[in-house]
């Protein structure tokens, strides 16, 4: 299981730095998705970064479960963002992100209450 969750985990890094690659660089696309949402520029940078570090995070074991957490609520507002401005499918990847995102964070957790686990 813990190969499932490392193998996962590296894929979804790979999403979320090509996702803020895609912000920080000023894709057309990216700024048009913002304006179109009504969020100012400086909000799709700091999202872009947030990603990034969410990326790198996830890899950290310390702070593994905050970067997953901050993820997770980014997508949370693309979800809410595309819902509101988009047809209902566009939502559909961030939710399949969420969910996937969700899924290691409950197995992280999973495995860490094992690990705590003593036997007598």
């Amino acid at each position: 299981m813990k190969i499932t969750t490392r193998i996962l985990a590296i894929l979804l890094s790979l999403i979320f730095v090509l996702a803020a690659g895609a912000k920080l660089s000023s894709q057309p696309d990216m700024i048009e998705s913002f304006t179109r949402f009504g969020m100012p520029l400086w909000f799709m940078y700091f999202i872009g970064a947030a990603e990034l570090a969410g990326a790198i995070g996830m890899h950290v074991q310390r702070v593994r479960l905050w970067a997953l957490f901050g993820l997770m609520l980014i997508m949370l507002g693309a979800i809410g963002s595309h819902l509101v401005f988009d047809p209902p499918q566009a939502a559909a990847p961030a939710v399949i992100l969420l969910v996937l995102l969700g899924g290691i964070w409950m197995l992280d957790r999973r495995m860490a209450d094992s690990s705590n686990t003593h036997v007598s």
